[in-house]
């Protein structure tokens, strides 16, 4: 049998007692508490997994509100890791929540800030992705895509890319689905 209290003084092992209760009673308060305290010794991964978890176990309670919130903290936590892979994870999960819950302008924003992240790291791909899926809840909650163009460009930064590292074909590719885009959503040339 493990004893965390000998060691009750050391934060790491701290954490690592409040994770075990978390994994045993699925509480999403003591996941938040795991979570902050990983948040704030630097741990950004493990404080995501912690708020993520968490967001989870609320999801299965339905408490749909406060799974809302900790998918933020868990995707702010993915940002400051500088995970790509974990943030479009995150966002994907929140968004899905947020659509099934009928909460367009969060599901909307989610989106936005998955794609302004994508673009801080120069995936222009994931960018365009994101925003691409920002205009489709524009789109079937009746607000302006015409002139959303945040797919487009990181579109045209993709092709630019591809075309700057000798990969025509990918960069083909995406300015293929720039004129896609267009069409799929109704945006003529100007």
């Amino acid at each position: 049998m493990l004893n965390w209290n000998l060691a009750k003084d050391d934060p790491y092992y701290l954490a690592r007692q409040l994770e075990e209760k978390a994994r045993k009673t699925g509480n999403p308060d003591v996941w938040r508490e795991f979570a902050s305290l990983k948040a704030s010794k630097g741990s950004y991964i493990l404080a995501c997994n912690g708020f993520f978890s968490g967001a989870l176990a609320c999801e299965q309670s339905g408490d749909i509100e406060r799974a809302l919130t900790m998918y933020t903290e868990a995707f702010h936590n993915a940002r400051r890791a500088r995970s790509r892979e974990l943030a479009v994870m995150v966002a994907c999960r929140h968004a899905l929540v947020a659509e099934r819950a009928e909460k367009w302008d969060v599901c909307i924003q989610i989106y936005e800030e998955l794609g302004a992240f994508a673009e801080e790291l120069g995936n222009h791909f994931i960018a365009a992705d994101a925003y691409e899926h920002a205009a489709e809840i524009r789109a079937k909650t009746g607000q302006p895509v015409l002139d959303y163009r945040s797919p487009i460009e990181q579109w045209e930064k993709n092709a630019a890319f591809w075309r700057n590292q000798g990969h025509e074909d990918d960069a083909a590719w995406s300015e293929r689905h720039i004129r896609l885009y267009k069409t799929v959503f109704g945006i003529e040339e100007k």
